[in-house]
């Protein structure tokens, strides 16, 4: 499968864009109250604001990073990728001014790796590749399918392994979040979730889902976790290497990784994945 970067950051854009269609129905904006815990009176702060800007349609809303209302920002989405022309600091200043409620502290949105803006950091990373060309190196990992049945063991030490990371990078506990048992249950009804042995000793894990990228066949990566004392070895090269031997030819691998995830980040582009587009943060 060829790739296409500038079709995918395009498709990638497109949907973000769509997903956004139905932020304004009922049932949603009642969901979100709920989980906020807000009164009837909030309703409207909670409203996508749709317009046009230089012939490029944008929306933006509010949002609650990992669901924390201390945290909240504003989240945009456009069909393009938006210059440091048409994002200046008059729309800026407008888009934190229609959501001044909230005191939002970032402005969040979608764009190429190439573009920079100013007073601004990287959050989710896209990074994709083609199976067929991705490498496939041998190593001494070895991986089980994980079954219903032994999940509750499973997440025993998978929950572990993630508070000991948030206690240790504090600051990446709302950006680089646990996976819920809902999801894990995801990835093994398409028997896509692996506990990873070396030596006979487990040493981690790694699952995904089905979804198309671009109307191409494609796995979504959801998890990627090293037990801490197997950290800092390399071996989450060898083991997303042992994944992709299992995965059809025909498709893509994808998926998010926080930019300040060092280790999953290295991974990912050792094995030749591809950056392809970016989230970024501007302090508002």
């Amino acid at each position: 499968m060829s790739f296409n970067i500038i079709e995918w950051q395009s498709w990638i854009m497109t949907e973000d864009y769509k997903e956004r269609k139905d932020l304004n129905s009922k049932e949603v904006l009642n969901s979100r109250m709920i989980f906020l815990k807000l009164e009837e009176n909030y309703r409207s702060f909670l409203r996508e604001i749709e317009t046009e800007v230089d012939d490029t349609r944008i929306k933006y809303g509010i949002r609650h990073l990992s669901g924390n209302i201390e945290k909240p920002f504003v989240s945009l989405g456009s069909e393009y990728p938006l210059s440091k022309e048409i994002l200046n600091a008059h729309l800026i200043e407008k888009i934190k001014n229609d959501f001044s409620f909230w005191k939002p502290k970032w402005l969040s949105f979608l764009t190429t790796p190439d573009l920079n803006y100013e007073n601004s950091f990287t959050g989710r990373l896209y990074v994709v590749g083609s199976l067929e060309e991705l490498k496939k190196t041998n190593s001494d990992i070895t991986l089980k399918n994980v079954e219903e049945k032994d999940l509750v063991k499973i997440m025993n030490w998978y929950e572990d392994e993630y508070n000991h990371f948030h206690e240790e990078n504090p600051n990446l506990r709302d950006w680089v979040s646990i996976n819920s048992k809902e999801e894990m249950q995801d990835c093994i009804r398409q028997n896509l979730l692996f506990e990873a042995f070396k030596d006979d000793e487990s040493i981690g894990l790694i699952g995904a889902i089905n979804s198309e990228f671009n109307k191409a066949p494609g796995i979504y990566m959801m998890e990627i976790l090293l037990r801490r004392k197997f950290r800092g070895r390399g071996l989450g090269y060898y083991l997303e290497s042992e994944f992709i031997k299992k995965l059809p030819k025909d498709i893509l691998l994808w998926g998010t990784i926080d930019s300040r995830n060092h280790g999953s980040l290295k991974s990912a582009l050792k094995i030749g994945r591809k950056e392809i587009m970016k989230e970024v943060f501007i302090k508002l």
